[in-house]
């Protein structure tokens, strides 16, 4: 998978089943995901996500973020102060099936 310039993602996500370091809750437990570790600038700044795969929005001051991915139509936004640090889109994405398919 591959992040390019515009924030579009290309490349293959596979279906993960039983990832229980993602949620204690059994249905986030398989899905797609993805890691995001942004630039040491970002180190101890509060970073908001928003996932609009599940409506969600966080903030927490980390670099590292593993989100989960509803499917190639969520779109996930990263902000640091107000400021987009990067719109992620994934309709240039493939989602594996479940069981590899």
């Amino acid at each position: 998978m591959t992040i390019l310039e515009d924030g579009t993602t290309v490349g293959t996500f596979p279906y993960v089943e039983s990832f229980t370091g993602y949620s204690d809750d059994a249905a986030e437990q398989e899905g797609h995901y993805i890691w995001i570790r942004l630039g040491e600038e970002y180190e101890g700044k509060p970073i908001t996500v928003t996932n609009s795969g599940n409506g969600k929005t966080k903030t927490v001051a980390d670099r590292d973020w593993v989100i989960r991915l509803k499917d190639i139509k969520t779109t996930v936004e990263f902000k640091s102060e107000e400021t987009t640090i990067i719109k992620l889109s994934f309709e240039g994405a493939t989602f594996e099936e479940k069981g590899g398919a």
